[in-house]
């Protein structure tokens, strides 16, 4: 049984290393941006989610322990459920101007000239 080695052909040219981690980083630029952002925005998420379940009592920088007491009665302090109120009612708030202020925006785009329009989009 032989194995036969093929041969590169010389007519058709390497691209060198470096030009393909440069062509690799320019189509992928944006996507190792995201993973940064998204990460940098879900550390303190994850943090937070994890150590409610810390047993520290006042103090979340050191794991003591696990526990379900923390969400046994999630509105056990009143200051909790007043902040999740108050963070609901802001988001429906932000929800409903920025869906009217999209709208008037998607609107003044359609009634624009086009010669202006085609700089305005994306």
């Amino acid at each position: 049984m032989t194995h036969h080695v093929k041969q590169k052909d010389a007519s058709i040219p390497t691209i060198p290393i470096n030009a393909r981690i440069s062509r690799w980083f320019g189509r992928n630029l944006i996507r190792i941006y995201a993973l940064f952002g998204f990460t940098y925005l879900f550390i303190p998420v994850a943090y937070t989610f994890v150590f409610s379940f810390n047993d520290s009592g006042k103090s979340n920088l050191v794991w003591k322990g696990f526990t379900l007491d923390n969400w046994k009665n999630p509105c056990g302090a009143p200051e909790v459920c007043e902040a999740l109120g108050n963070s609901i009612k802001i988001g429906l708030l932000a929800t409903i101007f920025s869906t009217i202020l999209g709208t008037m925006i998607a609107f003044a785009l359609v009634d624009t000239p086009l010669r202006v329009a085609h700089h305005l989009t994306f």
